[in-house]
């Protein structure tokens, strides 16, 4: 039996939409996740600039942090070097972040809309490196 053109239309209007809201989804938690991570790599600079380097506050963190969330991947030291590093790199990152997300429409990721340079751009490959591996 063949379907009537209203209901394939309504199955590729549906279809349209869920693909549209998983995209969405996944922009957004993406941007949460890289705000998460400058979060992270803020924090550790800010701990750093107050106890010292000698306070061994990056290992102790992948420690604690894994510890505390065993199902997170990529709590490692190397990785957080990385967050302080994204930090440390784009200071201003959070507002460009949290703006895209109160846009309607999806322009850029904040991270492809950030000012760059050959020494942050090349920090920026090896950390992204770093976190998916």
């Amino acid at each position: 039996m063949t379907q009537p053109s209203s209901y394939k239309s309504l199955v590729a209007q549906l279809k349209a939409e869920i693909r549209s809201a998983r995209t969405s989804a996944s922009l957004s938690a993406n941007v949460h996740l890289l705000v998460l991570y400058w979060k992270m790599g803020r924090a550790i600079l800010q701990n750093q600039a107050h106890e010292g380097w000698g306070a061994k506050i990056i290992d102790n963190l992948a420690k604690d942090l894994r510890s505390a969330f065993p199902d997170m991947k990529g709590i490692w030291p190397r990785n957080l070097k990385c967050m302080r590093a994204f930090a440390e790199a784009y200071p201003l990152f959070v507002q460009a972040a949290l703006a895209q997300l109160t846009e309607t429409e999806f322009v850029q990721p904040p991270a492809a809309q950030l000012p760059s340079s050959p020494a942050k751009t090349k920090k920026i490959k090896l950390c992204k490196y770093l976190l998916k591996n």
